[in-house]
């Protein structure tokens, strides 16, 4: 835990990547175990070839040409409707959340 790059060192990388290894192996319903006979193989191929770009697309009201194919990174001359960066001095104010005092008008309070 003393690493100074920021990351996990390397026994703990591999204890991390060993354990999701496991997780995913014991899944039955993973869509890449094949044993379960769920997805053949050319469907596993096409599964792996979608992208967050073809969900958002299929699930949504967005038009194919309103949102860029690399959906995490803006490059210039990608569709971006949105008319300001936004930051918190365009956002309204928070409001004071209220809580409940359940000991109000309690005996022991």
């Amino acid at each position: 835990m003393l690493e100074s790059s920021g990351h996990p060192g390397e026994l703990f990388r591999a204890i991390i990547m060993d354990q999701f290894i496991r997780i995913r192996d014991a899944d039955r319903f993973w869509f890449e175990n094949e044993g379960n006979e769920v997805f053949t193989r050319q469907e596993i191929e096409e599964l792996r070839r979608i992208r967050l770009w073809d969900i958002i697309v299929n699930s949504t009201a967005v038009g194919p040409s309103d949102i860029q194919r690399d959906v995490f990174h803006w490059s210039e001359g990608d569709p971006c409707r949105q008319p300001y960066q936004l930051n918190a001095s365009k956002l309204p104010p928070c409001k004071y959340l209220k809580g409940y005092d359940y000991f109000e008008g309690n005996e022991f309070a």
